[in-house]
């Protein structure tokens, strides 16, 4: 059987004037790819946030996407994953950021 889920969590540590007065998600589009550069089909299929303030004044935010894979991947079978991730203005971050990654996906529900 092959995994159908992805789960994609960012998290962002800052002063409250930068991060507690933007308008929507801190994450305004995630596109995924293989290595080989074609993008994974999947479509996005919930997702979620908090926050607070912590104990030296700054404010963390924390958002998460979950997205249903159109092609399953075998479990086990270690996966290059590269992520272009454009952020909200409200960041400064004004063009999209690569990351890539190595991930082995899993049987279950993972989390």
């Amino acid at each position: 059987m092959g995994v159908t889920w992805l789960r994609f969590d960012v998290r962002f540590t800052g002063p409250p004037e930068q991060l507690s007065q933007q308008s929507g998600p801190l994450v305004s589009k995630v596109t995924f790819y293989h290595a080989d550069g074609t993008p994974w089909q999947m479509k996005q299929d919930g997702g979620g946030g908090g926050g607070g303030v912590n104990s030296d004044g700054t404010v963390a935010v924390n958002e998460n996407f979950h997205f249903r894979l159109l092609s399953p991947v075998s479990a086990g079978k270690k996966q290059h994953i590269v992520a272009v991730v454009t952020f909200n203005k409200a960041l400064g971050i004004t063009t999209p950021v690569r990351f890539e990654m190595e991930i082995e996906p899993r049987e279950g529900i993972q989390g």
